[in-house]
């Protein structure tokens, strides 16, 4: 979302999941995201068809306690439980959304512009490559969930996960229900990876943007050494006026204010469905259910094992990002505390103090 490679890259990612209904559009023209609403009506109906999915799911959880089927439609009920929560946020708010992420592209657009140094080829091509090292083995990941799912009904159709089997087997509604139930089913696991998909290349863009600068580019009364190993390194002159600092940092404070406004509430029971995911998943793994001889469940205990370290690494990676962003953010501003003495003028370094001092009341 910052150099026109990964500028790029997010806008393919959006045109695809506009086939899915995704309510943002990309508009060439405005060089930014715009709702469709076309696009914004099919994602609300979808919205609540994945709360009937959830419910319904719940409903066979309870139907089936203590056969040996129980475990996995627990794990079942959590996934699509995830899956709602997950997709909430990009359906009810999405002109929050558009907001966040167009603001992101013209700050992003605006800090090269002004302050990256000529010619930006090889931070553009550093930050390009971490951009893509980071968000490759998840899309791997996601582009694997549908083929995974859709391989679960191929092999075990008659699991009791699938609603279709509530029907008297080998009549003809049963299978007229079972492709009814298909197409939707396939249609829902793009529409959630789809949005999964956008959601870490954007936070991925953003993060990659926010902690350069608050562990280093903002930062006073650095090392010399810590200078020379900057990522994104910007021009001298920034430097030379807190008024620069001023207005980078306030910037990058209304976006990610903005961010938890729209994003906050997600968070907690998000990160809880995964960790329930987590336990869930080993633990049926560690069991094996009841009829662990059965090749099929052998093959379902398979493809489970995969959603393992995605979990794990999702949670750690959601908590971890959360405590080092404020972690920066407090360093920075304390380092404003001596580092004002960088400017001759003391007038400019007072100046700073006070915004520090605002700062700190704010937080």
């Amino acid at each position: 979302m910052v150099t026109v490679f990964t500028l790029q890259k997010f806008e393919e990612l959006v045109n695809f999941a506009n086939r899915s209904s995704f309510p943002l559009i990309w508009d060439p023209r405005l060089r930014k995201l715009t709702i469709s609403h076309t696009n914004y009506a099919i994602s609300v109906a979808m919205q609540f068809f994945l709360y009937a999915g959830t419910v319904i799911v719940l409903a066979l959880t309870i139907h089936n306690k203590g056969s040996s089927h129980f475990n996995f439609l627990l794990l079942s009920f959590y996934c699509v439980l995830g899956m709602s929560f997950g997709t909430s946020v990009l359906t009810f708010r999405t002109r929050d959304v558009a907001r966040i992420w167009n603001s992101s592209i013209v700050f992003g657009q605006n800090l090269i512009a002004n302050w990256w140094p000529e010619p930006t080829s090889m931070a553009e091509i550093t930050f390009n490559r971490a951009f893509l090292q980071a968000t490759i083995p998840a899309n791997i990941i996601l582009n694997l969930l549908p083929v995974f799912s859709v391989g679960h009904i191929l092999i075990d159709h008659r699991h009791s996960v699938h609603i279709p089997n509530l029907l008297p087997h080998g009549t003809l509604i049963y299978w007229v229900t079972y492709l009814l139930y298909t197409i939707p089913y396939i249609y829902a696991l793009f529409y959630f990876v789809c949005r999964i998909k956008i959601m870490i290349s954007a936070t991925t863009l953003q993060l990659m943007l926010v902690f350069p600068l608050l562990r280093q580019e903002l930062r006073l009364g650095q090392d010399a050494s810590r200078l020379v190993n900057r990522k994104y390194p910007c021009v001298s002159e920034f430097l030379k006026c807190p008024e620069n600092i001023v207005v980078v940092y306030r910037s990058l404070q209304i976006i990610m204010t903005d961010m938890c406004y729209t994003f906050g509430l997600a968070i907690p029971p998000i990160q809880a469905v995964l960790g329930q995911v987590v336990i869930s998943t080993a633990y049926l793994l560690i069991s094996g259910g009841k009829d662990g001889a059965n090749p099929r469940s052998r093959m379902t205990m398979v493809i489970l094992f995969g959603t393992i370290p995605f979990c794990i690494a999702s949670w750690t990676i959601m908590l971890t990002c959360a405590g080092m962003m404020y972690k920066s953010a407090t360093d920075c501003i304390l380092s404003w505390k001596t580092g004002w003495a960088h400017w001759d003028c003391s007038i400019h370094g007072h100046s700073l103090i006070e915004y520090k001092l605002e700062l700190i009341v704010e937080l």
